[in-house]
């Protein structure tokens, strides 16, 4: 994982980089959020709420498995910090190299 303070730095160069434009939402790529500590993707959240003022949505994928390792408590903390709007996309795949019984 990568240090906090790097990621930090980067979201701050982001906003200064669209300084002037009205950023609306945000989308945390490259997988599941949710298996990330609670306190470091909430530093993350707060460097994106501190640098994007004008954010409205925080989006990322979840997968069920990384929802239910996290507490209740950490469950209700998130949400607020996710400003207005969050959302967390959970969904199945499925392959279509599916293996029957003969």
């Amino acid at each position: 994982m990568r240090p906090i303070d790097e990621t930090i730095e980067d979201i701050r160069q982001q906003a200064q980089f669209y300084q002037g434009k009205k950023i609306n939402s945000c989308f945390l790529q490259d997988g599941d959020a949710l298996v990330l500590k609670t306190d470091y993707l909430l530093r993350i959240l707060d460097a994106i709420n501190q640098y994007f003022p004008d954010i409205q949505y925080i989006t990322s994928y979840a997968r069920a498995d990384s929802i239910t390792r996290k507490t209740p408590a950490e469950l209700k903390i998130l949400p607020a910090s996710w400003t207005k709007s969050s959302l967390l996309r959970n969904g199945n795949r499925f392959s279509s190299d599916i293996e029957t019984n003969k």
